[in-house]
C-alpha cells in the first residue's frame, strides 16, 4: 500500500513531522527532576548532531532546550526552537531519553513494551549501535508517567534509566542559521552542491524533486529498479539465515538455483502508462520563488532541507492534464477571490494548506481543500466555504464541469488529518468511481486506492496468479482498503474476508461488493491486531490464503504472530511499496520458532517487482511465502 507522505510528493510542513531525522545531544536533568514549562536553566554544550554548531553557552527555553539566536539577512531573528513557544502541539515538547536499553531491540518491540506498560508513546527514535532511544508523548502527564513506570525497570537484565530530553530544532531554521554562520567562510562542499542546484532551471529542479528519474530512458529506469530489488533480496537472504539456522541448507540450495538469491526473482513488470499516470496528488499551497502567495503546486525540496517555495505542477510528467487544470482553477480562486493567505510553515500563520486532487479514467475528479482555521469563528469558516462553493458553481454554469466532487477539510493539527469524517462535502457527487479489471470501484475522499490504476491491474492479476486459490479457499485480505484485491478474486474463491482500519474504505468495500454482484465478501473495520485472534478461530481448519498489503510502516507484530500460529494458513502474499521498511515483518514470518514467535516458519519462495511509479525510484514488490512444511 502506498503512503501519501512520500509517493504523493507531499512534503509535510508541520514541525513535529520533520523533527526526528537527527537527535540533538541531550542535557541530563535527572538530578533536578522534570523541567517545568517556566524553568530557566543555563547550560553549556555542543550539538554534535549538526557540525556547524560551535561550542557556546545557551539559555534554556520553556521546555528546557538550549537556545542560540542569530539574525537573518533580512534582519529577522532566527530561533530554531521558536516553534515550541507558539502554543501549537508538538510531541517534541514532551520527550525523554531511555538509557541502558538491551543490546538488540526493535522500534516495534519497544513500542509494544511501552504500550503494554500502560504508556502512550507518540514517536520513538533509536540510534544505530546505541543502547538508548528517544520517546515523545502527547502531554506532560504522559511523560511524567513514563518517568514513574520506566525508571529502574529491568528489561532483558538491564535497568532502564530515564532522562529528560531536549526538543529537536526546527530544520528550516537550522538551515537558515547554517547559512548565517558560514557566510564569511570558504564555500563548503555542501554549499557548492546548493550552488550547482541553483544553476538548474525551475523545471529541472521541480522534476528532480518530484520525478528524480525523469531524464533517464524508461528501460534504464527499470534496470536500475530491478538491480536495487535484487540487492535487497540478497541482503534479505542473509537476514533470514541469521534468524533461522534451520533454514541454512534450504537457503543454500535456493542460492544455487537462483543465481545467489534466496528465492526466485522474476523480471520487473513495467507500467503500461509512463506519463500522466497518477490518479492522486496532494499539492501544497504557498509562496512561489517570486513571492506570489497562494501558489498551488509542489515544493522544490523538503522542509527539513530549508525549502518552502512552491512551484506550479505544469511541467510534471507524471501528472495528468486534468489534474494540472484543477490545480490552476484552485490557484485562480485563491489568488483572486479570497483575501486569506497561504499557511506559512515557519510562523504557522495563514489559512490555505493543501489541495488534494483525485481523478479516474471515467473522468471523475474529487477535490479536497485543506484549510487551517487559526482563530476564525465557525461563521467565518462557513462563509469561506460558501464563497468557494459559489465559485465552482459559477464555473459549472460557464461550462467548466471538471470538478465532479468538492470537499472542504479543516485541519488545525496534523494529528487530525487521517481521522475519518473530517471532510465537509460542498457540492457535486460524494464519491468518484474507477474501472479496474472489468469491475467498478467507489472511492471516498480519504480511502486508499493505488495511484496508478493501469499498473494496479497488473499488480492484482499477479496476486491472483500467485495466490493458488480454489473454490474452497477463504481469502484473507488484510489492510484491504476499498476491497480491490479481494473483490477481483471473489468469484474464484469460497469467501473473501477483508480487514481495514478506515471506516470510509470499509464502507466503499461493502458498496463495491454489492455494486459488482459479489455476495461472498465480508469487510470488517478495525485494527488487524485486535480483530485477527477471534477471526482466525472462526475460520480455523479451512483452506486459508492470506494477502497483506500494509501501509509503509508494515504489519503490527501481533498480526504476524497470529498468522504464524494459524497452521491452516500455508500460503501468504506480502505486497510492499517500501521493501526496506518491511524487513522486520519478513524476518518475523521466516524466523525460527521461539517463545516470541511460535508456529512453523514461512519460507520466501518467489518475488517480483512491479513498477507503479515511473520516473521515480519507487516500485511495488510482491513476495510469496509458503510454510516450511509445504515448500519443496
Amino acid at each position: 500500500m502506498e503512503n501519501s507522505s512520500e509517493t504523493d510528493y507531499h512534503q509535510v510542513s508541520c514541525i513535529d513531522e520533520t523533527l526526528g531525522e537527527q537527535e540533538r545531544s541531550t542535557v541530563d536533568y535527572s538530578g533536578v527532576g522534570p523541567v517545568g514549562k517556566d524553568s530557566v536553566i543555563t547550560v553549556t554544550g555542543t550539538d554534535k548532531s549538526n557540525d556547524f554548531f560551535e561550542e557556546e553557552t545557551f539559555e534554556a527555553n520553556k521546555s528546557g532546550e538550549q537556545v542560540s539566536l542569530e539574525t537573518g539577512e533580512s534582519g529577522e531573528t532566527i530561533d530554531p526552537y521558536g516553534y515550541l513557544n507558539r502554543g501549537d502541539f508538538s510531541s517534541e515538547i514532551y520527550k525523554v531519553e531511555l538509557v541502558n536499553l538491551p543490546k538488540r531491540f526493535g522500534i516495534a518491540q519497544l513500542r509494544k513494551k511501552l504500550v503494554f506498560m500502560g504508556l502512550s508513546p507518540c514517536k520513538i527514535k533509536s540510534v544505530d549501535c546505541g543502547h538508548f532511544a528517544f520517546v515523545t508523548f502527547r502531554s506532560e502527564a504522559d511523560r511524567q508517567k513514563a518517568f514513574e513506570v520506566l525508571q529502574g525497570h529491568v528489561w532483558k537484565n538491564r535497568p532502564i534509566r530515564v532522562k529528560m530530553a531536549a526538543a529537536n530544532a526546527d530544520p528550516l531554521m537550522l538551515k537558515r542559521k547554517h547559512k548565517v554562520n558560514v557566510s564569511d567562510q570558504p564555500v563548503t562542499k555542501q554549499l557548492k552542491t546548493e550552488e550547482d542546484a541553483d544553476k538548474l532551471t525551475i523545471t529541472e529542479r521541480l522534476n528532480n524533486t518530484v520525478t528524480p528519474l525523469w531524464n533517464i530512458p524508461y528501460e534504464d529506469q527499470l534496470k536500475t529498479k530491478y538491480s536495487t530489488i535484487r540487492e535487497f533480496i540478497k541482503r534479505l537472504g542473509r537476514q533470514i539465515e541469521k534468524n533461522n539456522e534451520t533454514a541454512k541448507t534450504w537457503l543454500s540450495e535456493q542460492r544455487l538455483l537462483n543465481e545467489g538469491l534466496c528465492c526466485k526473482l522474476h523480471p520487473i513488470k513495467a507500467s503500461p502508462v509512463l506519463n500522466g499516470y497518477r490518479n492522486k496528488c496532494e499539492f501544497t499551497v504557498g509562496l512561489s520563488p517570486e513571492g506570489k502567495d497562494n501558489t498551488v503546486g509542489f515544493r522544490l525540496g523538503s522542509y527539513k532541507d530549508g525549502v518552502i517555495s512552491v512551484i506550479e505542477p505544469d511541467d510534471c510528467i507524471n501528472i495528468p492534464q486534468s489534474m494540472k487544470h484543477v490545480a490552476k482553477l484552485l490557484q485562480t480562486y485563491l489568488q483572486n477571490e479570497t483575501a486569506r493567505k497561504a499557511f506559512n510553515p515557519i510562523d504557522r500563520q495563514g489559512f490555505w494548506k493543501e489541495v488534494t486532487v483525485r481523478t479516474t479514467a471515467s473522468k471523475g475528479v474529487l477535490v479536497i481543500i485543506t484549510f487551517h482555521p487559526q482563530n476564525l469563528s465557525q461563521e467565518e469558516i462557513d462563509e469561506e466555504k460558501k464563497h468557494l462553493k459559489i465559485y465552482f458553481e459559477s464555473l459549472f454554469c460557464q461550462g467548466e464541469d471538471t470538478v465532479s466532487s468538492l470537499y472542504f477539510q479543516v485541519e488545525s493539527d496534523r494529528k487530525e488529518k487521517y481521522e475519518d469524517g473530517i471532510c465537509d462535502h460542498l457540492r457535486g457527487k460524494k464519491f468518484i468511481e474507477e474501472d479496474l479489471l472489468e469491475m467498478k470501484f467507489r472511492i471516498s475522499p480519504l480511502a486508499f486506492f493505488q495511484v496508478n490504476s493501469s499498473a494496479a491491474e497488473i499488480l492484482y492479476s499477479t496476486l491472483a496468479d500467485w495466490c493458488k486459490i480454489t473454490q474452497n479457499t477463504v481469502l484473507l485480505d488484510i489492510c484491504c482498503g476499498t476491497g480491490t484485491i479481494g473483490l477481483t478474486m471473489a468469484k474464484k474463491v469460497k469467501k473473501v474476508i477483508g480487514i481495514e482500519l478506515s471506516h470510509q474504505a470499509v464502507d466503499d468495500a461493502k458498496f463495491n461488493a454489492q455494486a459488482n454482484g459479489v455476495e461472498n465478501a465480508e469487510f470488517i473495520c478495525g485494527k488487524a491486531e485486535d480483530l485477527m485472534p477471534s477471526l482466525m478461530r472462526q475460520i480455523e481448519g479451512q483452506e486459508v490464503v492470506a494477502v497483506v498489503d500494509p501501509p509503509r510502516a508494515g504489519l503490527h507484530s501481533d498480526v504476524i504472530r497470529v498468522i504464524r500460529k494459524s497452521s491452516f494458513v500455508n500460503h501468504l502474499i506480502y505486497v510492499s511499496c517500501k521493501p526496506t521498511a518491511a524487513i522486520q515483518n519478513i524476518t518475523d514470518f521466516t524466523r525460527q520458532s521461539s517463545k516470541r514467535v511460535s508456529g512453523i516458519p514461512f519460507r520466501l519462495v518467489q518475488a517480483v517487482p512491479i513498477d507503479l511509479f515511473p520516473h521515480t525510484e519507487h516500485c511495488e514488490l510482491v513476495l510469496m511465502f509458503e510454510r516450511e512444511n509445504q515448500s519443496s
